[in-house]
């Protein structure tokens, strides 16, 4: 098990890597979109597919977002920000390998909605581009995982943290709260009511004596 700071300095790198993971995503968009070099590969013949440009601008934008989130849950020791993190990008691999097995399906045949507009696979059957798509999703895929573990533990690590300290402060507020004062025993309640008896014994004497009596 890793100690508290070098969990915090992983997940910075973590999140560190990540930014620029999504940043290069966007480029990517925009590369889709408006890249000239792709329309002269296919001979003015390509169209940017929406298919593929929105699922990764809508994964690379939030991954940038919660990404920085972690950075500063990691710089601050704030679990819930953690937690926000975990919680998207163990999203991101799901909808990373649906997109991939969706665009497969397109290009066996076994969806064709090519009357709704729908386009081809870019990638597919191409002998280096299928192979450079799949194992960059592989690898993300991995280091997905692992910084998922990573920040994981250092989650656990703060959560623990934060029920230790508050334990400990509701054991001192308890302690604060407990009333100073002399034991509270019968024998001592006893002890005191035998002076009271005794004086409340003598008022009654004098008064009988014919001293003047007094209302307390």
């Amino acid at each position: 098990m890793c100690s508290m700071s070098c969990l915090r300095a992983s997940c910075l790198l973590i999140g560190l890597f990540w930014v620029g993971a999504g940043c290069a995503g966007v480029c990517l968009t925009l590369f889709l979109l408006f890249g000239q070099r792709l329309k002269d590969w296919t001979h003015n013949t390509y169209t940017p597919s929406m298919e593929d440009v929105v699922p990764l601008l809508v994964l690379s934008i939030p991954s940038v977002v919660f990404s920085l989130v972690l950075m500063g849950g990691a710089a601050y020791r704030l679990k819930s920000q953690v937690m926000a993190w975990m919680v998207w990008f163990s999203i991101v691999p799901i909808t990373v390998w649906v997109w991939f097995a969706y665009n497969q399906l397109k290009h066996h045949g076994y969806i064709d909605w090519t009357r709704q507009g729908m386009k081809g696979c870019y990638f597919c059957g191409l002998d280096p581009e299928e192979s450079y798509v799949t194992i960059t999703c592989v690898v993300l895929t991995v280091i997905d995982l692992l910084s998922l573990i990573i920040a994981g533990q250092y989650h656990g690590k703060l959560k623990r943290r934060y029920r230790e300290a508050t334990e400990s402060q509701f054991v001192y507020s308890q302690r604060s709260n407990q009333p100073v004062g002399p034991p509270h025993h019968a024998s001592y309640h006893t002890a005191q009511a035998e002076p009271l008896a005794n004086v409340g014994y003598s008022y009654q004497y004098q008064s009988q004596n014919g001293y003047r009596e007094h209302n307390f």
